[in-house]
């Protein structure tokens, strides 16, 4: 990641807005703003000769185009910056920008609801937010009689990373321009559709694969699982493929979201009705080798969401 403050531009904003004033092609408002006629009026600077934000904006684009030659440049911004960017695509057209059309505003929703146990509030950092995530994930941990991990580190670790999907995951399951109530509860539900439940289902198939006794073969006899549970978890792991595709066209990480929520849920009933150890060898190693493509889809789903 590199962050790259908008202030940083004001040289260079100041440096356009002269070359737009020589090219003549820089107008007065009657208020004496000066801006660029792109089919209306765009401000660009203020009477005083001060840039704007969005001059800064503009020029801050064309740096990242020639410092990384992006073939999109996504702005993820709240939806009430909609005019913003609109303003922005317009006026790179107007210069002559050819990738002004790859220029794209993904917007989201508000988010509300989100409180720490010193109370509520609307501003809260998302340092402070995945710090309290931790502290409740690990809080649920120790409270919880089936929790196994003992050494202090790994329990801290395993706690981040389970306060990191639920945070995650709670703010990516829904359509991105909904607004969102946070809310712990869900977040945190280790039975429900969750970040916390998506990481519980990949421990177990971890469980599992280790105390099969078996190691996974790739040419095991598949043809045997017949079980209609068998099945349905094959077909959503086949689904995979077309799900992301379908998130990255649409730009939707909750298609992902949701997708591995339906993956979870053929993984339990799998997981119920297939056992892998006292089976028939042929047997045993088709339904480790089905467990084993759902946990490594698993992952990689949850890897695409930011999620360890």
């Amino acid at each position: 990641d590199v962050l790259d403050a908008e202030s940083r531009h004001s040289r260079t904003s100041l440096e356009l807005l002269e070359r737009l004033r020589t090219e003549d092609r820089l107008t007065a408002r009657g208020d004496g703003v000066l801006g660029i006629e792109c089919h209306e009026f765009i401000p660009l600077a203020k009477s005083s000769g001060a840039s704007l934000y969005l001059t800064r904006d503009v020029v801050a684009a064309l740096e990242r185009k020639e410092r990384y030659d992006f073939d999109w440049a996504y702005y993820v911004v709240d939806r009430s910056q909609a005019e913003h960017f609109r303003r922005l695509a317009l006026v790179l057209e107007q210069l002559g920008v050819e990738w002004s059309d790859r220029v794209q505003h993904v917007t989201f929703g508000r988010i509300r609801g989100v409180s720490s146990r010193k109370g509520v509030g609307e501003g809260m950092l998302l340092d402070d937010l995945l710090n309290e995530a931790v502290q409740r994930a690990r809080h649920s941990m120790d409270q919880a009689p089936t929790t196994k991990v003992q050494d202090e580190v790994a329990a801290q670790l395993v706690a981040e990373r389970l306060g990191l999907a639920a945070v995650v995951v709670n703010f990516l399951r829904g359509r991105r321009n909904r607004d969102i109530t946070f809310d712990w509860t869900q977040a945190l539900h280790a039975a429900g559709d969750s970040g916390v439940s998506l990481q519980y289902a990949h421990a177990r198939l971890c469980s599992l694969e280790e105390k099969a006794g078996l190691s996974v073969e790739a040419e095991a006899s598949v043809d045997l699982l017949q079980e209609p549970c068998a099945l349905a978890l094959a077909v959503q792991i086949a689904r995979f493929e077309e799900v992301v595709c379908s998130a990255v066209d649409q730009l939707e990480p909750c298609i992902v979201v949701q997708y591995l929520f339906a993956l979870s849920h053929s993984i339990g009933r799998a997981a119920k009705e297939l056992p892998v150890k006292n089976q028939r060898l042929p047997v045993a190693q088709a339904r480790l080798l089905l467990f084993h493509a759902a946990r490594v889809t698993l992952a990689q789903g949850m890897r695409l969401l930011g999620i360890e």
